[in-house]
């Protein structure tokens, strides 16, 4: 049968990973004419998970928890689609190997990770390198929410880049050559100062710190030493931390900027070509070149950061396997010390969706063979897989995959994937995430990722955030 569409009826809870896997069978949202309907309904400690054809039940069964329900309708919907599960198996959501977390301080934890993955029907060169990924996560997470109650990661949010790639939806926006970058940063500047008071007032250690976008570095000189200045001194990042900037274009990166990042105390630097063939850099709309990457990672290798990252993308526009050779040779040479390969997402909201037709995509077996491609010649040249996420519309069905050179990981990513961690968030579109039992359940709060709706209500956010943050104390209170 051909389904296309779908409707749930059912909790909140439940609509993100019922539409992950709606998509992996190819149907996407409908609430009018809907090709069949999901309907769950909460019974106690049970839900009734139903699917219908038009107005007639076509199967239901009752379940304990999303997860069984995932099972349920997977299991229907390959009888109904006749498609198959895929190298995924029953896995939806973008962290699998949260999962196994639970799992790490078992005396028999491969065989439990083995057995796990066997009944999530996931391909074994899957579930290997999950485990594999797990074990080196292994000492960077924590069973017990206790330890960790008073870290928390720090990201900070710029969310302007040089200009908008085809692939991405992110609701960044391009800088003007007007760009308000004084009245933006007094904003940004209030945010850092209550948060380096909110660390203080409830014992916070830093773990580590992002500084993130968008593209950071898109502020001009003087704003981003005036702000990494700030950072140093409201936040008192401990010396020897780990503190990431996402720099991102090298277009945006000057001499001026590797100094005063170095000066600040930043240890790992993001210099991200996605690919390095100017004729594919130019369909993305990157503003830059490939031999501009290669002199801007030389001069950044001047200033002796602990690492610098780099960004590739498989399934780009007009992408070829021997480009991604070509790429993977330039890792050769230029030897990073992280390596981070996605596969392109078909972001629904990307110019590159919105105007379907206007680019040549690989096909699903060339962008795989890319993965592949990366996966074999970065393990053989002494990489290792030490994170990995998933998204929704990833081409071939693949993931993003981050690698690191022994004793180089990076802690923030580990931690953002694991979820074991408090994280403080500052600046426009930043999360805020607090650890509320011992389940690592958390409890969030937002920030908008639009600039003036971020400074006209700051007030307001810091506030909600300072009373997300207060639990921390309250639960020390009664220890």
């Amino acid at each position: 049968m051909t389904l296309h569409t779908y409707f749930l009826d059912g909790p909140a809870a439940w609509h993100s990973p019922v539409a992950q896997l709606m998509l992996r069978f190819g149907l996407r949202w409908d609430e009018k004419q809907p090709d069949c309907r999901v309907r769950v309904t909460p019974q106690n400690n049970t839900y009734r998970v139903e699917l219908l054809l038009g107005n007639t039940s076509y199967a239901s069964q009752t379940v304990s928890t999303r997860r069984a329900g995932g099972h349920f309708l997977s299991d229907v919907l390959v009888t109904l689609c006749e498609k198959p599960l895929g190298e995924w198996g029953y896995l939806v959501g973008m962290r699998p190997t949260k999962l196994l977390h639970p799992l790490l301080a078992e005396d028999d934890f491969a065989a439990q990770a083995e057995a796990l993955w066997a009944r999530e029907k996931v391909a074994p060169r899957w579930g290997r390198l999950l485990t594999a990924i797990s074990e080196r996560q292994r000492p960077y997470l924590s069973n017990d929410w206790r330890q960790t109650d008073h870290q928390a990661a720090v990201y900070i949010g710029v969310p302007f880049c040089p200009s908008h790639c085809v692939y991405c939806s992110f609701p960044a926006r391009v800088a003007r050559p007007d760009e308000d970058w004084d009245g933006f940063l007094a904003a940004l500047l209030e945010d850092v100062q209550r948060a380096g008071a909110l660390l203080r007032r409830h014992q916070l250690m830093i773990d580590s710190v992002y500084f993130g976008g968008g593209t950071p570095t898109v502020l001009p000189e003087q704003h981003l030493q005036t702000l990494l200045t700030a950072l140093q001194t409201e936040l008192a990042i401990p010396s020897g931390t780990e503190f990431t900037v996402e720099a991102g274009r090298p277009d945006t990166i000057t001499e001026a900027k590797l100094a005063a990042m170095r000066r600040a105390g930043v240890t790992r630097l993001s210099i991200n070509p996605q690919t390095l063939q100017d004729s594919i850099l130019q369909t993305i709309h990157r503003a830059h070149t490939g031999a501009q990457i290669e002199h801007v990672y030389a001069e950044a290798q001047k200033y002796h950061f602990d690492a610098i990252n780099m960004d590739f993308i498989a399934g780009l526009p007009d992408q070829t396997i021997a480009d991604m050779k070509e790429n993977l040779d330039a890792v050769a040479r230029l030897r990073p010390e992280n390596v981070t390969v996605h596969t392109l997402a078909l972001k629904r909201h990307s110019p590159l969706m919105q105007t379907a037709g206007k680019y040549r995509l690989p096909s699903v077996e060339t962008t795989r063979a890319m993965a592949d491609l990366a996966y074999e010649t970065l393990c053989g040249m002494g990489y290792e897989p030490y994170y990995l996420y998933r998204q929704k519309y990833l081409a071939a069905d693949l993931a993003n995959i981050g690698y690191a050179l022994p004793g180089t990981l990076c802690r923030y990513n580990i931690q953002m994937m694991g979820e074991r961690i408090h994280i403080l968030g500052i600046g426009p579109g930043a999360t805020n995430k607090v650890i509320k039992n011992a389940a690592f359940q958390f409890d969030r709060c937002y920030f908008p990722w639009d600039n003036a709706a971020y400074s006209e209500r700051l007030e307001s956010y810091l506030t909600e955030r300072d009373r997300l943050f207060q639990s921390i104390s309250q639960r020390s209170e009664v220890q």
